[in-house]
């Protein structure tokens, strides 16, 4: 903007025109919203100046321009003339403010009462003290928070506001002079935004407003504890501590005032308030107490009611409510006290006799009616009820807040029943049953509000108990819930805003919290917990009895409902109550509901039907109605509305002509619903009647272009059920016309999608539909197809599968290559493994092709380019999951049709040509698998074939000899990949004779090598398994061994000759092939099937214990590769602290890196994880040598059998009995299986098996008299049971008790102390261990305790993730002192893991306090050993190791130190304090400390709140 247009803006603001002036100051204001506004310094003291003046223009409409003008000026100017604004609006407001101090407050109001002097405007215009402090207000909330304006405005402006409130020992009416009500408003505004910039005056903040609790006025009273809240958000503890205890003094003094104050304390400290719950707890649940209204064995006559008590009862319980939902373990002692009071005042009705707890209680003790009873009489009883209500008035009558307050404080309970019943506070069973009993009796409150906050309670309680948390995802939720909760607890190193003073920071907290539960009306955040060890039953049954008894009452609950869905209630109670209904019918049992919901239809129809009861309802309701009614016929089935559905179909289709799209769309929906679930029912014929309506309603909404998309979408789904369920019942023109209709709505953009899937769904469905409607489909479909969006290619393709798979002639007659070309090209460009999903349902059409129509549909898929496509697939190293399963379909259809253009061995030849191109050369007639191969090398660029490559090749070809009938193709197809064994390797083709294995191995696994060339397949694999060969060959080979013998081959005998025939080979082999053969045990009880196993372990027990005696070296420490990993200490492994090494399936995934490891104890090893495989598989045969292992002499055994365990728990089980093989899962993935699944069968045997016997392996951990392999192998044990089996552990892991220093005495006396003692006494180093070894000139230090170490460590983190309540902190802080000063580089970033994951439980909602207890008491310790890491000096002559080593550990200290500060209870100890400031000093260290602040907020999910990602908010000034 030019400067001779600002000048002439100046001009018009000095016109005597009106006009001339708010068309300049609105110009000035368009312009100041814009970011490119400048000025010099010179014009911006101009502007301001006469912008400042306007606040005294006659006209108030530029008075209002002119105050929205000053907070965008103050953004767009120089700090300076920023200042000047806020310094002349701050003298507009305060006119004493920078005056004399001695002037008397009785001169200020009578100057303020006489509404002469500057501080006014020009008469007939408003106040300039009002206009001015609107401004300054908009100012403060607007300025940023980081800016060099806020820097020069916020502390003068406070210095200002706090001159102008009375001095200490002031006269109570000086606090009403003129200005201070507006400084108590301004000074929170300021502490609430800038806290940082005035943490200096924090002190002086606390003295000026302190006095002001002791005022009787009201109004001022107010604005202080708005003031002294901002202030405790974030002042230090100190001063935190005075403000609470002013306030602990106030609740015995002056209880109104204190109530208000601490009320708003636990609103904004929330759970830095945590110390002084001891003193505000106790007198607020006595004030909430103290009331003679509402008992029932007070029988005085008084008829009395103190309106200022129930206010203060009413204050007290919200101030509980914050505490609960913001701390719940820490109130948990108290639930004891709040849990009755809060059920109590529930109920609290003094003014009232016949309503409150008299009705409802009442109606508790009456016995259930029988189903079916009078409606009559329920009217009857709603209307004298509504009548006693209508007569009741009473206009001073507060008690129906107190109900509200404790209705919500109920919600609270219910929300955080199991962080209470986990720290050891009241049951979650107890809160749950009492809770729903009184609420669900309250369903008659009298008062509209009140009962609103009831029914919204029990919903809350209702998907609470209905929604448990699986134990598997619990310990992830956790990590997103402590960093915020612990983001808006502040502290002095650094006062981030809280969630009253950033409107980013409460929309992030409210969209982050609102999503999982019902939010609570009182505004605060619905809390959410993991669960740890143990907590997963103990809630699982507390919900079960919560829903029992919600069933219990479930007749009497309807009853209630029924009368508050009566048309004469209010439409928000209507809408509440069908609310409830929807939730309480997916709750409680449906044979409960069902019998007793046919009135509640009809009223739930009531509120539907009619054009005057559309008129007086609220969408609202309507919309709840619809989804009640919906949610009854899908759990309580179709039955229940059978005999009169008439009417309520009616009552919905009235409802779907409603003028608001939501309550049109979701009316259609439940005409769906509908639809589809009397459809397939026995009382099918009970919608016959109506589903021409039903139809004609949805082809209705179709025809209107105004309606809404979403109201389209549902309306094509109800055509196209109403067609698939009931099309027959259609007369014909509907049946003809409703297919072509859908069709017709694909043009449209808007409607595509949802009309693709609902035209499929009509041409699967048995009613049939015309020919050329499906043709054109087709033809549309392909040319969908080629559309970018991936939501429309993906309803593209099943669509056309949908085609494909009925009555084989949809697509067209192939032999004309009409439609098949048109659309089998546009599906080869889909198959590619950019997009998995696409890929598989590409694959998937071109499959269903080949099966419906056979070696016809051959030639169009492969000159289509789909053939070709799937074989450039198999070369992919991303294919997998759905994608692979779908090519390797494709390929069996392929193989199925053997068709004369693509026979087996041309497919063959292409499969192989991916592993190699000269493997698929000359063997097909017509060149198709030469095509097809040089196409799918023809990117490779000459690159090694990977191993997945080669694993997915092999398994196409193993899905061709499974699919082909030729007896003899499958024997030449054998010996072929025979002669590639034998002659693969003399000629340097190494991979050739690895897919060729490969292709052995899958063959076998499935039992499909041919008897005639059994014998020269096993020879073949024993000669390269026995030869002089690569050790991947022979890796490759043992492979192959094992399938073979685990699928036992064809002799259809279990599979127990070939183990048979395996076990005889390990015997008679050399003892050089023994791993290799254990290798091959090991993937053949990986192939076999739970019965097979069960044949098969008399074999190879004695086998693997001969194995195990033979090793010999009893002490051995066992430490293949891979075993470094099952501590889960790496830190670049640091998202799954708590991986556990799982036993691989497949032999082919050990591979070359155990074989290169040492001998013998690679064969323990090995012979270990084969144990425990058949220990998961066959647990009540194999569990019981175990324990003869360990019990027994031999320290080898011992060591095997106890390692043995570790793979049993952690995951490797046998292929499922019932789908063995084929996902390809094989369940190793050590996800949870489903309930009654073989899988989850197969893990309740083991731990039946393990249960009485664990004392036996964990009484291995820390016994010193065994060897180093026992004593790592007990801890991998531990830690596995730990991370795969914690529920195992849960008599030996009792909860450590807080109260003792470091919990050491109270697990003492529990099971657990042996277990845990001995667990951290192996994180010491073992003198005895501890040899030097001379080589040559130089002596090295061979530590042979190490393994133990960092076992022990990893054990100890997968504790602190999955049972951190029975871990005493003082012991934890030891551990990792130890462990920050080892000597050994490996054993410090285990021991800064181990610190993280305790401090990580100790932020946690469900802070276990032993441990944040013990870590409080030895927080020097441990910031001692961080600072020895943090400035530990690298020598000069370090090599590049050491360097690279030192830079990891400081980068992890960083990390912890930065994670203290998410804890409560160490973010201000002394020794946290003075190490952060002293990392910041540091040149060395600030920007790594920045960095660490970021990289900690980016994977808390602090960054996502607001956090400053520059470390600011986490360390305040250095000095």
């Amino acid at each position: 903007m030019s400067h001779s247009t600002h000048t002439s803006w100046l001009n018009q603001f000095e016109s005597d025109d009106r006009d001339f002036r708010f068309m300049a100051t609105s110009d000035l204001l368009n312009e100041l919203k814009k970011p490119t506004f400048s000025a010099d310094e010179t014009m911006q003291k101009r502007l301001s100046t006469a912008v400042l003046k306007l606040l005294r223009d006659p006209s108030s409409e530029v008075q209002g321009l002119a105050m929205k003008c000053l907070p965008l000026l103050a953004t767009r100017v120089s700090p300076n003339a920023a200042s000047s604004i806020a310094a002349q609006l701050s003298v507009h407001v305060l006119p004493e403010a920078g005056g004399s101090a001695g002037k008397s407050s009785s001169s200020r109001s009578a100057r303020s009462s006489s509404g002469g002097g500057s501080g006014d405007a020009v008469p007939g215009s408003k106040s300039l003290r009002d206009v001015a402090g609107l401004a300054l207000k908009s100012m403060v909330a607007t300025l940023p928070s980081g800016g060099p304006s806020a820097v020069a405005i916020v502390s003068p402006l406070a210095s200002r506001l706090l001159a102008a409130l009375p001095a200490e020992g002031a006269p109570a009416n000086s606090w009403l002079a003129a200005g201070v009500l507006e400084s108590l408003e301004l000074l929170a505004d300021v502490l609430l935004r800038f806290p940082r910039q005035l943490v200096s005056s924090h002190s002086h903040a606390r003295d000026a407003l302190l006095p002001a609790m002791t005022l009787t006025d009201a109004s001022v009273r107010r604005r202080a504890v708005a003031a002294l809240a901002a202030l405790a958000a974030t002042a230090s503890l100190d001063i935190l501590g005075d403000i609470a205890r002013a306030g602990i003094a106030a609740l015995e003094a002056s209880p109104t005032a204190g109530v208000a104050l601490v009320s708003a304390l636990a609103r904004s400290a929330g759970r830095r308030l945590v110390p002084h719950l001891g003193g505000i707890v106790p007198p607020l649940v006595s004030i909430a107490s103290s009331s003679r209204g509402g008992d029932d064995d007070d029988d005085e006559e008084d008829f009395s009611y103190d309106v200022a008590r129930d206010e203060q009862r009413e204050v007290a319980l919200t101030a509980l409510d914050s505490l609960v939902r913001q701390v719940p373990g820490p109130m948990a002692p108290y639930v004891s006290d709040v849990l009755p009071l809060a059920l109590a005042l529930s109920k609290h009705d003094p003014n009232y006799t016949n309503g409150g707890a008299g009705s409802g209680e009442e109606g508790d003790d009456m016995e259930e009616d029988a189903v079916g009873s009078s409606a009559d009489g329920d009217e009857d009883d709603e209307d004298g009820f509504r009548e006693d209500e209508g007569d009741y008035s009473d206009d001073e009558d507060a008690s129906w807040k107190v109900r509200r307050a404790a209705v919500r404080l109920c919600h609270a309970l219910v929300q955080v029943a199991r962080v209470m019943a986990a720290v050891g506070g009241v049951s979650s069973r107890d809160t749950y049953v009492s809770i729903s009993q009184t609420l669900s009796a309250r369903f008659t409150e009298r008062e509209e509000v009140v009962k609103l906050d009831v029914f919204d309670a029990f919903s809350g309680l209702l998907a609470v108990i209905a929604s448990p948390l699986s134990s598997s995802s619990a310990s992830r939720m956790v990590s997103a819930t402590a960093s915020t909760a612990t983001a808006s607890a502040p502290s002095p190193l650094s006062p981030p805003a809280s969630a009253a003073a950033s409107s980013d920071l409460g929309t992030a907290n409210a969209t982050t919290l609102s999503a999982a539960a019902p939010s609570a009306k009182s505004g605060l955040p619905v809390v959410h917990v993991p669960a740890f060890v143990g907590d997963a039953d103990v809630e699982a049954a507390a919900r079960a009895a919560a829903v029992e008894a919600v069933t219990a009452r479930a007749g009497r609950t309807l009853r209630s409902l029924r009368g508050e869905l009566h048309a004469s209630r209010n439409g928000k109670s209507r809408a509440a109550a069908a609310a409830v209904l929807r939730r309480l019918v997916t709750v409680a049992s449906p044979s409960t509901i069902a019998p007793r919901v046919s009135s509640l239809v009809g009223e739930l129809c009531r509120a539907l039907g009619g054009s005057a009861a559309v008129a007086s309802s609220s969408p609202t309701l309507r919309i709840e109605a619809l989804l009640s009614l919906s949610a009854i016929v899908r759990f309580c089935g179709p039955t229940c509305l059978a005999a009169g559905l008439s009417d309520t179909v009616a009552a919905v289709l009235d409802a779907a002509d409603d003028r608001y799209y939501k309550v049109t769309s979701e009316s259609l929906r439940l005409c769906e619903v509908f639809v589809d679930t009397f459809g397939p029912s026995s009382v099918r014929a009970s919608l016959s009647p109506m589903v021409a309506r039903i139809y004609e309603a949805a082809v209705t909404r179709l025809s209107g272009r105004e309606q809404d998309s979403e109201v389209k979408a549902a309306a094509l789904r109800v055509v196209a059920a109403t067609f698939s369920q009931y099309g027959t019942e259609l007369d014909p023109k509907s049946r003809a016309d409703a297919p072509r209709l859908l069709l017709a709505r694909l043009t449209n953009e808007v409607t595509r999608t949802p009309a693709i899937l609902a035209l499929s769904r009509c041409c699967g469905s048995t009613v049939p539909v015309d020919a050329d409607v499906q043709q054109e489909f087709a033809s549309m479909l392909g040319s969908f197809l080629r559309k970018t969006d991936r939501s429309l290619r993906l309803a593209a393709l099943d669509a056309l599968t949908c085609l494909a798979s009925t009555r084989g002639g949809i697509l067209g007659d192939l032999n004309k290559n009409d439609l098949a070309a048109a659309r089998l090209p546009d599906v080869a460009a889909l198959v590619g493994d950019g997009d998995p999903r696409v890929a598989a349902l590409s694959l998937g059409l071109a499959a269903t092709v080949v099966k419906m129509r056979g070696s016809v549909a051959v030639d169009a898929v492969v000159s289509s380019g789909v053939f070709p496509a799937s074989i450039k697939l198999v070369q992919s190293p991303l294919l997998q999951g759905t994608a692979l399963e779908a090519l390797l379909d494709f390929i069996s259809a392929l193989a199925v049709a053997n068709a004369p253009s693509l026979k087996c061995d041309a497919l063959l030849s292409s499969i192989r040509s991916t592993v190699s191109p000269s493997m698929g050369a000359g063997s097909d007639s017509r060149g198709v698998a030469t095509a097809a191969g040089a196409e799918a090398s023809g990117g490779g660029g000459g690159g090694s074939t990977t191993r997945l490559q080669i694993q997915t090749a092999a398994r196409c070809v193993a899905a061709v000899i499974r699919s082909s009938d030729d007896p003899s193709a499958r024997v030449d197809t054998m010996s072929a990949f025979v002669r590639d064994v034998h002659g693969g390797a003399g000629n340097g083709r190494g991979e050739a004779v690895v897919f060729a294995l490969t292709v052995i191995a899958e063959v076998g696994r499935c039992a499909l090598i041919p008897q005639e060339c059994e014998s020269s397949v096993w020879a073949a694999v024993l000669e390269v398994l026995g030869g002089d060969r690569e050790e991947e060959l022979k890796t490759a080979a043992a492979t192959a061994l094992g399938a073979m013998a685990g699928g036992g081959l064809s002799t259809g005998d279990g599979g127990s000759a070939g183990v048979q025939r395996l076990v005889t080979l390990i015997r008679e082999r050399p003892s050089s092939q023994r791993y290799l053969l254990l290798l091959a045990v090991k993937e053949a009880v990986a192939s076999s099937a739970r019965q097979q196993l069960a044949i098969a372990i008399p074999l190879l027990l004695p086998l693997l214990v001969e194995t195990v005696e033979a090793s010999g070296g009893g002490g051995a420490t066992i430490a293949p590769a891979e075993d470094a990993s099952a501590v889960g200490g790496d830190d670049a492994n640091a998202e799954d602290p708590m991986a556990v090494e799982r036993a691989v399936g497949r032999a082919s995934e050990t591979g070359v890196r155990d074989a290169k490891s040492s001998g013998e104890e690679s064969i323990r090893t090995a012979t270990a994880e084969c144990l425990g495989m058949l220990a998961a598989a066959q647990p009540q045969v194999v569990v019981p040598w175990l324990v003869d292992g360990v019990k027994g002499t031999s320290s080898t055994l011992c060591a095997v059998a106890v390692t043995a365990v570790k793979y049993a728990v952690s995951g490797s089980l046998p292929a499922v009995d019932d789908s063995s093989g084929a996902d390809g899962t094989g369940g190793g993935d050590g996800s949870v299986p489903a309930c009654g699944s073989p899988a989850a069968d197969r893990k309740d045997d083991l731990d039946a098996a393990l249960t009485p016997v664990l004392s036996d392996f964990l009484g291995l951990v820390g016994a010193r008299d065994m060897g180093v392999a026992v004593r790592k192998g007990a801890l991998q044990t531990l830690g596995a049971l730990a991370r795969w089996r914690p529920a195992l552990l849960r008599d030996y892991l009792r909860p450590a008790e807080s109260g003792h220093d470091g919990g050491t005495a109270a697990v003492a006396t529990s099971d657990g102390a042996p277990l845990l003692s001995r667990l951290f006494g192996e994180t010491e180093e073992d003198k005895s261990l501890v040899r030097m070894v001379d080589l040559g000139p130089f002596r090295v230090k061979e530590d042979g305790g190490l393994e133990l170490r960092k076992a022990a460590l990893g054990a100890i983190v997968t504790l602190l993730h999955t049972a951190p309540r029975s871990l005493p902190g003082k012991d934890v802080a030891d551990v990792v002192s130890r462990g920050l000063r080892d000597g050994h580089p490996d054993v410090g970033p285990l021991a800064t893991s181990t610190l993280q994951a305790a401090l990580f439980a100790c932020s946690s909602a469900i802070a276990p306090a032993a441990l944040v207890s013990g870590l409080r008491d030895a927080t020097p310790l441990l910031c001692t050993a961080l600072g020895e890491v943090l400035f530990k000096r690298v020598e000069e002559n370090a090599v590049r190791q050491e360097v690279q080593r030192q830079d990891e550990a400081v980068r992890g200290a960083l990390r912890a130190l930065r994670s203290m500060l998410t804890v409560d209870a160490l973010r201000t100890h002394p020794a946290v304090v003075t190490l952060v400031a002293r990392v910041r000093r540091s040149t060395a260290l600030q920007e790594r400390w920045v960095q660490a602040c970021g990289d900690a907020d980016a994977s808390s999910g602090a960054a996502a709140t607001g956090q400053d990602v520059r470390g600011g908010d986490l360390a305040m000034a250095d000095s």
